[in-house]
């Protein structure tokens, strides 16, 4: 079911694209060969992402679940909305990618939206690749939860491309409960020039692990002193931390919003025979 919302979403993204590309060129054009052009490419969406998705060109869906502000002068490129209750509106804005981020966390935060970006449902717990850019996501708690998740990438200088995803919960949120939610495993985002090999974690809400292999030129007492403080920014205490030849170790304590407490433990470890390689592993659990 996963796999078939993604292929829908990654189809409805190619078609707003196609589309721009198509009113472009008619917007150029000298001559039409057909003055319901608008009308064809409302059958091409239709047969591309089937009749149950509804599409808008250069404006927002006429039944959009929840008021959503826009940055000034943001450009509406087009807007989708699915039969399950999803739905994709796609934005160009004049502004950097944190100018962008903080509009949102200003505006929605002050609207009865509560930032669940620190969640980390959308994988995004534990060790990351250097360019890991984590999206912002809300929740707008009502008589049905609605989850906005907004990505911002930059595509030319001065310009960024916004995409902002919304779900009205038919098909599940984030706003919802779910294993290893509220674990506080941060986000370790690799330092430059480090290759991520074979990661793999999980949990549940008691403990969560992150691990992988580190391919870099780095040495072990560089690597804590790049993730150490990737800890301390997300709230935890560093208990203590040790340093043995190849091999760099930390314990961490945080208590959470409700009040429980956790512990944390950071490993990092030269592999042998393994040129420039090292072992990582985070995890935290509930004391």
């Amino acid at each position: 079911m996963k796999l078939f919302i993604f292929r829908k979403r990654v189809q409805a993204a190619f078609v707003l694209f196609m589309i721009s590309t198509m009113t472009f060129a008619k917007a150029e054009s000298v001559a039409l060969p057909n003055p319901n052009s608008d009308t064809i490419i409302q059958k091409i969406v239709g047969r591309l992402l089937g009749d149950q998705t509804q599409f808008w060109f250069g404006q927002l869906p006429d039944n959009l679940p929840v008021k959503v502000p826009l940055p000034d002068k943001a450009q509406v490129l087009g807007s989708s909305m699915y039969s399950s209750g999803n739905g994709q509106i796609l934005l160009d804005v004049p502004q950097s990618r944190s100018e962008v981020f903080d509009f949102y966390n200003r505006r929605l935060g002050s609207s009865g939206w509560e930032n669940i970006s620190s969640s980390g449902a959308d994988g995004s717990k534990g060790f990351v690749e250097s360019n890991f850019v984590k999206p912002m996501a809300f929740c707008f708690r009502s008589g049905q939860d609605t989850e906005l998740t907004i990505n911002a990438n930059p595509v030319e200088k001065g310009l960024t491309d916004v995409r902002l995803n919304f779900n009205t919960g038919r098909s599940g949120t984030r706003c919802q409960q779910y294993p290893g939610g509220d674990v506080p495993l941060p986000t370790l985002v690799a330092p430059p020039n480090t290759r991520l090999i074979d990661a793999t974690g999980g949990g549940g809400e008691n403990s969560f692990d992150s691990r992988v292999k580190l391919e870099t030129k780095l040495d072990s007492k560089s690597l804590a002193a790049h993730y150490d403080p990737q800890f301390q920014s997300a709230g935890w205490k560093r208990l203590d931390a040790g340093q043995n030849g190849n091999t760099a170790w930390s314990r961490w304590v945080l208590k959470d919003k409700k009040g429980n407490s956790w512990h944390g433990f950071l490993y990092l470890s030269k592999l042998e025979n393994e040129p420039n390689q090292y072992s990582a592993l985070a995890y935290v659990s509930l004391l």
